[in-house]
Parts: structure tokens; C-alpha cells; sequence
């Protein structure tokens, strides 16, 4: 509990640089020989650190176990087992466990969705893996703060998290806020989704509000165009309909 409440109180996160958490863990009395020997639940609430080059000392056991796991799910595909196939893009079995689809170079044939949510939220048990909403994720992402990320991790976490139907958000004190969730569940309806004044209105006092939170370098229009340019809204709306048709097509 001292860990954890450490944790929260110097904010280290899946946001924070992989330097600045493995100098955490060393600040931490006891924390790095816990870490060697629970690396999983390690990489659960540091995520980073499984990316090659960015392991630090755990580079050689992170890459024991993904070599590991790699044999052990080439093994089941020649077996014809069929474990996970609802995660991958291809519906094949994964090239990997989930924890290490960051450290694959085909990221484990994982669908980008399933990674961001494994990065942003790992597992169910325990204390949260992160301190901020997915809203947060999301403006971090298209932030210059995330650009320690390599270029394809960057690329993959961003096209989940646009896939993620999480980043929507609700509540807050101005008077458009609501608009994007209420236009996009409408455009869900069969509406047509027409990106507005009151509309960035809304998005720009909630992307203010995490540049604030989180110090980014940004400013609320700057994000909201790499919003619109990425297209989150049309993104989000795509993978919806995705969901409802394999719903439909479910024996």
C-alpha cells in the first residue's frame, strides 16, 4: 500500500516516461526485487516498460517471457486451438499473451482496441492502473507530451483508443458540454453526425480541462484539430456499428 500510495502521490502512470518510472521503482525500498518477481503484475501497471528498449534492467527477463509466450501460442496455433481468436484482427489465435503485444512486432495480432484497453486499464483486480478518465488517454495521445512513445506504439494506441467507444465523456459546468456524446448516440440512431460550433465548444472546454490536469504543452485548439483531423467522431461511430453487426450476426 505504501507503493501504490506512492505511486499516486508522484503520479506515475502508463503516461509517465519509462525513465522517470524506473527511478521511481529505485526510490521505492523493496520495490525493484518485487518487480523482478512479479514482473506480469509489473507490467500491468507500468505498460511502458515492455517496449523494447524502454525496459531498463528487465529487458533480458521481459524478454525471456515474451520469447516464452510466443512458443507457447505458436505451439496452440499448431494445435488448431482457437483461444482468443475474437482479439485479433485476423480471427486467429494471438502470437502472444496480451502483456507483451507491445514488445511483438506485429503487436501480437491484437486488435488496436484491445491494446489500448490492456495499456489504459489492465487488469480487474487491484488498484487502478492509471489516475485520469480515458478522455485523458485520449488527449494524451494526441498531445507532444506522448511523443517519447515510438512512432508504432504511438500509432496503435491512438487508432484503439479512436476505436474505444470509452473516450466519451460526460459532466462538466458549460453549457455545451454533452453535445459530441448526445450528437454521436443520435448518429448511432441512424442521425447524421455533422461536426458543429456547440460541438467544439463542448470539446474544447473538456480538452482544457485535461491540459490543466495533466500540464500538458498544448493548447485546447491544437487538440481539438488533431480531434477533428483523426477523426475520433467518425472512428468511434465505424467501430459501433461493427459491434452491432457481429451482435447480429451471434448465432
Amino acid at each position: 500500500m505504501n507503493w501504490s500510495d506512492a505511486a499516486e502521490k508522484y503520479r506515475i502512470t502508463p503516461l509517465t516516461r519509462p525513465d522517470e518510472v524506473h527511478d521511481f521503482i529505485h526510490s521505492q525500498p523493496g520495490l525493484f526485487e518485487t518487480c523482478e518477481m512479479f514482473p506480469r503484475l509489473l507490467v500491468e501497471y507500468a505498460p511502458q516498460l515492455v517496449i523494447p528498449g524502454m525496459s531498463g534492467e528487465f529487458d533480458t527477463l521481459f524478454s525471456k517471457l515474451y520469447e516464452e509466450s510466443a512458443r507457447r501460442h505458436n505451439e496452440m496455433r499448431k494445435q488448431g486451438s482457437r483461444s482468443s481468436t475474437e482479439l485479433t484482427t485476423d480471427g486467429t489465435i494471438p502470437l502472444c499473451d496480451e502483456e507483451w503485444a507491445l514488445r511483438d512486432p506485429r503487436f501480437g495480432g491484437y486488435e488496436a482496441a484491445h491494446i489500448a484497453n490492456d495499456y489504459f486499464s489492465g487488469g480487474v483486480f487491484g488498484p487502478p492502473v492509471s489516475l485520469y478518465e480515458h478522455v485523458d488517454h485520449m488527449v494524451w495521445l494526441l498531445s507532444e507530451a506522448s511523443g517519447w512513445l515510438p512512432r508504432s506504439v504511438h500509432g496503435v494506441l491512438l487508432a484503439g483508443m479512436a476505436e474505444w467507444h470509452v473516450w466519451l465523456w460526460t459532466g462538466g459546468d458549460w453549457p455545451s458540454c454533452g453535445a459530441v456524446l448526445e450528437g454521436l448516440h443520435d448518429a448511432e440512431e441512424g442521425k447524421p453526425f455533422r461536426w458543429s460550433a456547440e460541438h467544439k465548444d463542448d470539446a474544447l472546454n473538456r480538452f482544457r480541462v485535461t491540459i490543466e490536469t495533466l500540464s500538458l504543452p498544448d493548447t485546447p485548439e491544437g487538440i481539438v484539430t488533431r480531434f477533428v483531423e483523426y477523426d475520433f467522431p467518425g472512428k468511434w461511430l465505424a467501430r459501433r456499428q461493427e459491434i452491432r453487426a457481429r451482435r447480429r450476426d451471434d448465432p
